[in-house]
């Protein structure tokens, strides 16, 4: 009995997607649907009201704790309203051919727009994701796996049709395969697997990938690799929201607290019990103003790893103040390359067990000493990242590597 799969998935009957196909490539399009639109549209429409009603009592009294206590009311619309336009609006597309991928997600405004060359594919894979719901329910799409960021797309699609997908993709790109690609793929190296990989260094130079966040500077002996922060709306704007309406809820109490709200103050025990109930929630308001400092400040952060001979330095800095770490060395044995499981996944792909040992979380490019020892390791790459880092500093001092 054997656990490989032999036959071709199954077309369904009925297909969620539209596929238009022919011998040069495939181009799907495809809807999401959100089954709760329906009634978030009626629950807008009465929170519209109330939230219409808080605009004429902050435009009649004119009170700065009046604006304060609408906030959260406001913002809650707000949210809800681009969840509605949203799952009202969103379209993806994916275009498949011999020169790579071009994927569009887009929602009246582009939330994605990424082209990925085909020396770049690993494989089209269907993965799971972790929803936020109280149920922890996975939620199926078809990955992209690439020697960069993965892909992830087409979410709540059925899973038979995904399966499906994925196979006629993979078909698609093994016939599509020449020698021109296979010779691209051995520049990339050998597909990561779950045991690191010692890098040697190729005979043509490793082009740095499509999707690369690190530039390569170079002075007078020395290489500075080094990674910009990028603005992120998404996450802005979400946690712009979580401000607003949670900080907003915490401000109304605290006004209430000290007296700034109409009405009557808490005296004596009843005030304490307030003050002490109210100090977990602020703890949790400042740390969410915080998190939202560090993301508008992401631009300004840079993480740098330079190399220079007998010293490896590294900085993460905002607005150029940070720390500094040095690594002297004599002589360095060689470079390994591997999955580093403890760190969270900028990518948030979430697996199943059998998928596991092809993961695509962050990978780490370690230096090794002569006694076999670690000398220091760039965390959170991608294996694109990785592979053209490293051929850069074994092309520039091979004899370091002795």
């Amino acid at each position: 009995m054997t656990d490989v799969q032999t036959t071709a998935p199954v077309m369904p009957a009925k297909l969620r997607g539209t596929y238009d196909v022919s011998p040069q490539g495939m181009c799907i399009r495809y809807r999401p649907r959100f089954g709760a639109v329906g009634f978030l549209i009626v629950w807008l429409m009465g929170w519209t009201a109330g939230c219409v009603l808080l605009a004429h009592q902050v435009f009649v009294k004119q009170e700065w704790m009046t604006i304060v206590f609408a906030i959260p009311f406001w913002s809650a619309w707000l949210f809800v309203f681009a969840l509605v336009v949203g799952a009202l609006t969103r379209r993806q597309r994916l275009e498949v051919d011999a020169l790579g991928l071009r994927y569009v997600d887009r929602a009246v405004v582009t939330l994605n727009n990424r082209h990925i060359p085909r020396d770049e594919f690993r494989k089209f894979v269907v993965a799971r994701r972790k929803s936020k719901s109280k149920d922890n329910h996975a939620k199926s799409g078809l990955e992209v796996r690439t020697t960069g960021k993965p892909l992830f797309m087409f979410q709540e699609m059925p899973d038979a049709e995904l399966r499906w997908l994925s196979y006629q993709l993979s078909q698609l790109i093994e016939a599509q395969a020449d020698d021109e690609s296979a010779d691209a793929g051995q520049s990339r190296g050998d597909a990561l697997g779950p045991r690191p990989q010692t890098l040697a260094m190729s005979e043509q130079e490793v082009e740095p990938p499509s999707d690369a966040s690190w530039e390569l500077t170079r002075d007078f002996q020395s290489l500075r690799f080094v990674e910009r922060g990028r603005w992120s709306w998404s996450g802005v704007l979400g946690l712009l929201f979580v401000n607003c309406f949670w900080n907003g809820i915490v401000s109304v109490f605290v006004g209430v607290l000290w007296g700034f709200m109409p009405g009557q103050q808490p005296q004596g025990l009843e005030w304490l019990m307030l003050f002490l109930f109210l100090i977990p929630f602020e703890a949790i308001g400042l740390v969410l103003i915080a998190a939202l400092l560090f993301a508008l400040l992401e631009p300004v952060r840079r993480r740098t790893w330079q190399f220079e001979p007998g010293l490896i330095t590294y900085r993460q800095t905002w607005l150029g103040v940070g720390p500094r770490w040095a690594y002297p060395f004599e002589a360095l044995a060689r470079i390994d390359l591997g999955r580093r499981r403890g760190l969270l996944s900028r990518f948030g792909v979430h697996e199943t067990a059998d998928e596991a040992r092809h993961s695509d979380a962050p990978c780490a490019m370690v230096l090794v000493k002569p006694d076999n020892t670690e000398l220091c390791a760039i965390d959170g790459l991608t294996e694109g990242d990785a592979r053209w880092m490293a051929d850069v500093v074994m092309r520039e001092w091979p004899e370091w590597f002795r």
